[in-house]
């Protein structure tokens, strides 16, 4: 519902930020120039690495504007499995210069909680114990229609006892 509607997730940030001022949303963007676009995707990846020596996965992606003027958005995974703790770097795309870092400490409860949408609905967000809890669950939910099929045809093409 978070991710289809923009109004729930308006009412889980409230709940989980006790606040209804929305989070600020940096825009950085880049100055055009004659500057090597590819070298740029090298140099932020390097500056990423340098800066996130322990990171588990990182997500480069390569500006598709027309104006082109979209920086560069780099996504910093640190823990294995956990999609919700991540930080967010802005490169120029012609020079590869950070423009902005947003790290996932700097999020409140509200963006954080969010953000964890995905990795709550399969059970990450508790590791093993909540995965298993998650199949556990979805097991169950998947059993009862399969189960209410059931009943209801026993129910209704019952063979009659002779007498």
């Amino acid at each position: 519902m978070v991710w289809a509607f923009t109004w729930f997730q308006a009412i889980v940030y409230v709940a989980g930020s006790q606040s209804i001022t929305p989070p600020e949303v940096v825009h950085k963007t880049s100055v055009i120039s004659d500057g090597n676009r590819y070298a740029a995707l090298d140099k932020a990846c390097k500056i990423t690495k340098d800066m996130y020596k322990d990171a588990d996965a990182f997500s480069i992606g390569k500006p598709a504007d027309t104006a082109k003027t979209a920086p560069i958005d780099v996504y910093v995974q640190q823990y294995p499995g956990k999609y919700y703790v991540y930080h967010q770097l802005q490169f120029d795309q012609y020079t590869g210069k950070l423009l902005h870092v947003k790290n996932h400490k700097e999020r409140n409860f509200g963006e954080k909680l969010i953000t964890a949408n995905y990795d709550i609905h399969v059970g990450a967000i508790l590791g093993i114990p909540g995965k298993i809890i998650a199949f556990l669950a979805s097991f169950v939910c998947m059993l009862l229609p399969l189960s209410g099929f059931l009943i209801w045809y026993g129910r209704t093409f019952k063979k009659k006892a002779k007498a």
